[in-house]
């Protein structure tokens, strides 16, 4: 696992990636996150959609960010701007460990379509498709 979390702009209590696990020789990058009890997207025991939603844009802000450190370029913030899709599939709840891959379907610019897809114990709870812009 690697500790890319230093480098995205979200920091506690709206930091809702605890853990970048890397990119696979597919291109798939996957991240970690354990549901807390001081989770600011709980609604009693339940993570919320706009949580996860929230999740997978940050999975996507430490996925450019993980490349922009192998590239050597600097950090910029990144934007959702646009959400396709999206499907909470399954209650997530309190104590749960949220594995999210996300798949880069087109990049242009400083634009990018990504897909996401949540499992909690292998099992999928969310799926959805966000697009991306950087600041530049």
């Amino acid at each position: 696992m690697t500790d890319i979390i230093d480098h995205i702009p979200q920091k506690k209590p709206i930091l809702l990636v605890d853990g970048f696990l890397g990119i696979s020789d597919d291109g798939i990058s996957r991240t970690r996150l354990t549901i807390e009890a001081s989770n600011i997207f709980l609604d009693g025991r339940k993570f919320s959609a706009c949580g996860m939603i929230e999740h997978m844009a940050q999975s996507a802000a430490a996925r450019k960010s993980w490349m922009n450190r192998l590239e050597g370029k600097p950090d910029k913030e990144g934007y959702i701007g646009s959400i396709s899709g999206f499907e909470m599939i399954s209650d997530v709840c309190l104590n749960d460990t949220v594995e999210t891959e996300l798949e880069i379907l087109q990049e242009l610019g400083n634009m990018s379509m990504v897909e996401a897809r949540s499992f909690v114990n292998g099992v999928l709870v969310a799926k959805g498709r966000l697009g991306i812009v950087i600041a530049e």
